[in-house]
């Protein structure tokens, strides 16, 4: 609990971890590792002063309940080129500092846990902005459930994109990128 910094650049052969960090509250500075494939659910839930979250390029995989609770997270990044393909249910669920994220090009699915949507209760969250060529499809229920500040951008040319979320949040919520 009193751990404040990581930094996993020099652990080249580090592919994958689980909830290493689940409750270390006291996180406020981590360094992610290229090579790193899988960020399991829960990695770091519960880190309630961790500020910002670099994601490699190299990540395909950021499971469930990931970032639950992390109240201070105001940024996260996806490095260019990332092959993320799915964002899971509840993995930015009460995010409550998180204002704005783009989402990579290469997300197909934003799903719902069990009970939550991936962005559940981010009450500050004013923007998602989903980066042009989306390859979005399917975006489940309660993925952006008592975000009412949120303004979602998406080129107009990403009717896929834009149709699924349109399910999700109302169409004046959608506007162009």
């Amino acid at each position: 609990t009193n751990l404040m910094d990581a930094d996993m650049s020099k652990a080249l052969s580090l592919s994958s971890i689980s909830t290493s960090f689940w409750g270390c509250s006291e996180l406020n500075n981590v360094v992610l590792n290229e090579g790193l494939k899988e960020i399991g659910g829960s990695a770091f839930s519960f880190c309630k002063i961790l500020k910002s979250i670099h994601i490699p390029s190299t990540v395909e995989n950021i499971g469930s309940w990931c970032f639950q609770d992390c109240y201070g997270l105001e940024e996260v990044t996806f490095e260019e080129g990332i092959n993320l393909g799915t964002i899971e249910g509840a993995t930015f669920i009460r995010c409550h500092s998180l204002k704005k994220i783009t989402i990579p090009k290469s997300v197909k699915l934003i799903k719902k846990d069990t009970l939550c949507g991936a962005f559940e209760e981010c009450t500050d969250l004013e923007s998602v902005i989903f980066e042009p060529v989306s390859e979005l499809t399917t975006v489940e229920d309660f993925a952006f459930y008592n975000c009412n500040k949120l303004t979602i951008y998406c080129s107009d040319e990403d009717k896929d994109a834009k149709n699924a979320l349109s399910k999700v949040v109302s169409p004046d919520k959608i506007k162009p990128l």
